[in-house]
């Protein structure tokens, strides 16, 4: 989160599924990250996707997940209106826009 930080990210940070809907229910959001698997479930991220995608939200959603786990569950995440999933934080730098950049 420092790396985003100091990037020019502003951060929010929700540990549940249940917290990031009430979230985006309260404030609008120019990009999401989210792991994938939190308490709740494996595919904790896959699920808040298509909560998201349901109720209307336009911001692209990535997701961070474990070594390889990226891999096996991109068509899955992509299906579920993910715009990138990655195992690689670098990566996952390089795919986020910077802010101020619409």
């Amino acid at each position: 989160m420092e790396t985003l930080a100091s990037r020019g990210f502003r951060i929010d940070t929700a540990l549940s599924t249940d917290a990031a809907l009430e979230r985006v229910k309260a404030a609008s959001y120019d990009v999401i990250i989210s792991d994938m698997g939190r308490p709740e479930g494996d595919r904790a991220g896959i699920d808040l996707a298509r909560k998201l995608k349901a109720m209307g939200v336009a911001a692209p959603i990535y997701i961070f997940c474990g070594q390889r786990g990226a891999a096996s569950l991109r068509q899955e995440a992509l299906q579920a209106g993910v715009t990138d999933i990655t195992s690689s934080a670098t990566t996952l730098l390089s795919l986020l826009p910077l802010p101020g950049s619409d």
